[in-house]
């Protein structure tokens, strides 16, 4: 049930037991008496929620240290480039590295399925897919720049590569 307005309410605003709000507004213009001049807006009020129920809280649990896991640096099918240990990834003769040209996480198969795309000792082509560097949810093929034989991977599978950081060792 709405609650009736006069005309000599204008622009106040009632409320009935409904919870509707009215809203009167008369032109001037014409006659108060008039009923083609008086606006009449009824809207219903929103309903007011109930206040949130407190909430207990708790202080976090201390902080536990775990020692980090050591991950390795070397894939498990590696050789090494030289005898001698001191000698670096790709400082041998004719040997080329394959630099990673974008940050992101290293994959050496198309999927956990599948093979990899070189395993050390692989005969590699220039264009050929060597593999995946993951970048914001793109997969980007790494190709390769050098034709040779795959001496040395250096990246592990699904581990973070930075911007230049070696990924493989190829012989001419």
């Amino acid at each position: 049930s709405f609650a009736v307005c006069s005309d000599s309410q204008v622009g106040k605003r009632r409320q009935n037991s409904d919870d509707i709000a009215e809203i009167d507004v008369l032109d001037l213009a014409f006659p108060a008496t008039t009923d083609a001049a008086k606006l009449t807006v009824r809207a219903k009020l929103p309903e007011k929620a109930a206040p949130p129920a407190p909430m207990m809280l708790s202080a976090p649990p201390p902080p536990v240290a775990h020692a980090a896991p050591a991950m390795p640096a070397v894939s498990a099918g590696t050789v090494p480039v030289s005898s001698d240990p001191a000698a670096e990834p790709g400082s041998g003769d004719g040997e080329e590295l394959v630099l990673a040209p974008i940050v992101g996480t290293y994959y050496s198969a198309a999927s956990p399925d599948a093979d990899p795309f070189v395993k050390v000792g692989d005969r590699v082509e220039i264009g050929q897919p060597l593999c995946i560097i993951e970048a914001m949810k793109l997969m980007n093929e790494i190709q390769s720049e050098v034709a040779g034989t795959v001496v040395q991977i250096l990246a592990a599978n699904a581990a973070p590569v930075e911007y230049d950081q070696p990924l493989f060792v190829i012989k001419a």
